[in-house]
């Protein structure tokens, strides 16, 4: 099955006051096969949620190699259990979400001043794409950011010539100019292609799919009909040369 060395960073890079924890060298082996209904598990979003469907059904994962983290003391070895992992998919959507899940009996922190890894349940996930629709919005993404670039300069341009220039009249209409440059740029929808990734931002994971490089890392308390969702950092991602699964084993 198709392997994946991810590197956790835990922690807010806004909050100075706290370090971040960093955990490194999680090898992860993703298996087709589904996990056996009598064989414990951590709780999905998808299959465990309210939109089953979406969802591949829990599959078995292996971790080839635990995350390491350093303290004070040494190197200790992230303690993940019951790990499983899902694809999560709606019907029309482009892009879907790999979700990686764990129990983890036990804080895991540099020391009192840093970031930490909380005890319960772990989460990490990872957009990702089918390689042809990827393909056809970065297309759009360029042409979007083409045109807002335009706007950008266009706007800017009327904004100094409203500055420079003397007569009333004309000051009025640079700055109804830049003002209708500023709705277009609006308009453009260049924030919303920002969400679409470049070629280097992915990696190759099968068949015609590909995930993003980088995800995030989250945990959740009660279960998926509610409890309250936490942000807890990033996850990075390199492949292996492993033999990668077919996209008809990971897309429900």
């Amino acid at each position: 099955g198709q392997s994946l060395k991810v590197r956790l960073e835990i922690g807010d890079d806004e909050d100075e006051s706290k370090p971040n924890l960093l955990i490194d060298g999680l090898h992860l082996q993703f298996d087709g096969a589904s996990v056996p209904k009598d064989a414990p598990r951590v709780t999905l979003p998808g299959i465990d949620g309210p939109h089953p469907k979406v969802s591949s059904g829990p599959r078995v994962l292996h971790t080839i190699n635990e995350g390491m983290f350093v303290t004070m003391n040494g190197m200790h070895t992230l303690d993940l259990r019951d790990g499983c992992w899902e694809l999560v998919w709606r019907d029309e959507a482009p892009a879907g979400t790999i979700i990686v899940a764990f129990d983890h009996p036990e804080e895991a922190r540099r020391n009192e001043h840093s970031s930490a890894l909380p005890k319960g349940r772990v989460y990490v996930s990872f957009p990702v794409w089918n390689r042809e629709l990827l393909t056809e919005q970065q297309i759009r993404k360029a042409d979007v950011l083409r045109d807002a670039k335009e706007h950008s300069e266009e706007l800017k341009l009327h904004l100094e010539k409203m500055k420079e220039t003397k007569n009333p009249l004309m000051k009025a209409l640079h700055f109804r100019n830049a003002a209708q440059a500023h709705e277009r740029l609006d308009y453009s929808g260049h924030r919303t292609v920002a969400e679409i990734p470049d070629d280097a931002d992915v990696t190759p994971v099968g068949g015609n799919l590909v995930m993003c490089r980088e995800g995030t890392v989250w945990t959740k308390d009660g279960s998926f009909l509610g409890g309250n969702h936490a942000l807890l950092g990033r996850a990075t991602v390199k492949t292996t040369n492993d033999k990668p699964s077919s996209s008809e084993q990971l897309k429900p």
